[in-house]
Order: C-alpha cells, then sequence, then structure tokens
C-alpha cells in the first residue's frame, strides 16, 4: 500500500498508487475522500480532478485528497488498517514461499502416510482424530521447526500432522514454543501426557529412519548429477575445441554438493554456488539436459576465465 496521512482539519491523505489497494478500500475512498482543491468527490479511476483549469492547479495537489476528521475517524482509519493489515499478510505468505521453496530437505507421499500411521491418525498436538482413513486427508502438514525461520527443513523428521485449529494456532512457532503456548492454556499434565505420545521412541526413531533414506536419495541424486555434469563440461570442451588444463583431459574432475540450500559446483580452481532448477533442490533428479547443458557452458566459462 502506497500513501500517506496527515492528521489535520480536514485530514489529508496522500495517494502515491492504488493499483494494489482492495476493492473494499477503494470504494470506502470514493466514498469519502474530496479533491483537496474544490472539495468534489473523487471519481471510481482515482483520475486527478479537473477543478479550475489543469495548468493552474499545483503540482503538490496531484493525488491529494481530503476527508472530515469525524469520517476519517468512523470509516476511512479503519478501512486504511484493515488494508495494511492484507499487506502484511501478504509479505508474510511471500517470505513464508520464498523459505520454503529453498529450505533443504524433501519428502514423499508415502513418508506422509507412515506418519499418519505412526501418529495413529491423530493430530500430532491436541490428539483429535485426523478423519477415519488417511485418504479423507483430514490433516495439515505441519513443520515443527518452521521453515520461515529459515531453520526448518522438508525431511521427515521434522514433519508432523495436525489438525487445522493447531495448525492456525501455531502459526510461525517452532514446536517447543508451541508446546509452551498449550501449557499455558491446557495446563502442565495435558501437555506432558501429549508430549510422551507425540515424541514416543517410536515414533522419532521411524521418522529419523524416513530421514536417512531420503538424504541416501539425495546424495546418488547428486552423485547422478556429478557423472552427467562432468559428461557435460567435456563434451562442451571438445566442442570448443579448448585446449590446456580444460580441453585435453580424458576425464573432468567435477564434483557437486549439498551442503545448503543451494548446489556448491567445483571444477578444478572454479567453485561456483547455483540454485537448483525446477524449482529447487528437492528437484534435483529432474534436471533436464538443457539445464546441466547450459550449467556446464557456465562451469567451463569460468574455468575457462580464471586459467
Amino acid at each position: 500500500m502506497s500513501l500517506s496521512v496527515h492528521i489535520d482539519d480536514p485530514v489529508r491523505i496522500y495517494l502515491h498508487d492504488i493499483d494494489d489497494l482492495s476493492e473494499d478500500t477503494k470504494s470506502v475512498l470514493v466514498e469519502y475522500l474530496r479533491c483537496v482543491r474544490c472539495g468534489v468527490r473523487i471519481n471510481c479511476a482515482f483520475s486527478p480532478c479537473v477543478c479550475r483549469a489543469s495548468q493552474n492547479k499545483r503540482q503538490d495537489d496531484i493525488g491529494v485528497y481530503s476527508v472530515s476528521v469525524a469520517d476519517f475517524e468512523a470509516y476511512v482509519d479503519a478501512a486504511l488498517i484493515r488494508e495494511e493489515e492484507r499487506h502484511k499478510s501478504r509479505r508474510s505468505a511471500a517470505i513464508r514461499r520464498e523459505h520454503e521453496k529453498w529450505s533443504p530437505g524433501f519428502y514423499t507421499s508415502s513418508d506422509i502416510r507412515m506418519i499418519w500411521e505412526l501418529q495413529l491418525g491423530r493430530c500430532h498436538f491436541c490428539g483429535v482424530t485426523l478423519g477415519g482413513t488417511f485418504e479423507d486427508r483430514a490433516f495439515v502438514k505441519d513443520h515443527l521447526s518452521p521453515v520461515s525461520s529459515l531453520q526448518g527443513t522438508h525431511w521427515p523428521h521434522n514433519i508432523a500432522l495436525t489438525c487445522e485449529r493447531c495448525n492456525q494456532d501455531k502459526h510461525g512457532r517452532g514446536e517447543r514454543a508451541f508446546w509452551n503456548k498449550l501449557k499455558r492454556e491446557r495446563g502442565e499434565e495435558w501437555v506432558s501426557q501429549r508430549i510422551a505420545v507425540a515424541k514416543a521412541k517410536v515414533i522419532v526413531n521411524e521418522k529419523q529412519k524416513l530421514t536417512s533414506i531420503r538424504r541416501e536419495e539425495r546424495r546418488a541424486a547428486l552423485y547422478e548429477l556429478t557423472d552427467h555434469l562432468s559428461e557435460c563440461v567435456l563434451s562442451a570442451a571438445h566442442d570448443w575445441n579448448c585446449s590446456g588444463d580444460v580441453g585435453s583431459v580424458n576425464a573432468v574432475e567435477l564434483t557437486v554438493k549439498d551442503d545448503h540450500p543451494y548446489l556448491d559446483i567445483e571444477f578444478g580452481e572454479v567453485s561456483i554456488s547455483v540454485p537448483a532448477p525446477c524449482g529447487g533442490q528437492r528437484s534435483v533428479r529432474r534436471w533436464t539436459t538443457r539445464n546441466s547443458d547450459l550449467l556446464a557452458d557456465a562451469v567451463l566459462t569460468l574455468a575457462s576465465i580464471k586459467r
């Protein structure tokens, strides 16, 4: 939202950009805002008022409107507060989507079914039944350590199935913080009993096993990617008719590491860090030949420059 308010009598409102305002807010502004020069109501398109002669209108008055203090306090102020809350919510959602996109790890649909069975089809936190069967999908996949904090991952051990109410109540809190909140609301004894069930050794161990399996799959995918990129780099070197250290070797020493949400690719003295294509590193196996060829060219170009 791009506007500012100067509290006076009448109240002055400066609209810099109305494109991202909601229709509800626009309707309120159209109803109560007036041209600061002539007092005429603004039109639905929020176009500059043509009062007097446009050439005589001060440039400072463009996009400036007035509203009575009574109308501002009764209607406009509340609409602007709701608009600001909507913008905060959208910004938070956008940040979460970005963090979720680049958080490490992945899980499969079979992992979710296993977690549902381990939890006996009940909410991780409150214990309410999550539908009669797994196919009902009456659950929400919750990250115990939230990805919005940059500490959470998509590995199975960080996933729990919860009811809609607990998921919304937990929001961006970590697991421990939410247990503490429940402790204040429902008492320490109730929370202790729920933690004993939710953090049972068999559940923790089985989820760690799932994580180990997925990590091994990731390592295998990275080895496969390393071999494929090596072939692409060598092929590109021959296509370029490279000489010296880059083109004369019969094999290419190239490694791909997965130490953080990006992939570190090392080739000789060259090291580059790139985000995986196709929606993040969870999709390493979905790299297309075109992705690999482009990256091979980039690696080879850097190697040639740094020689």
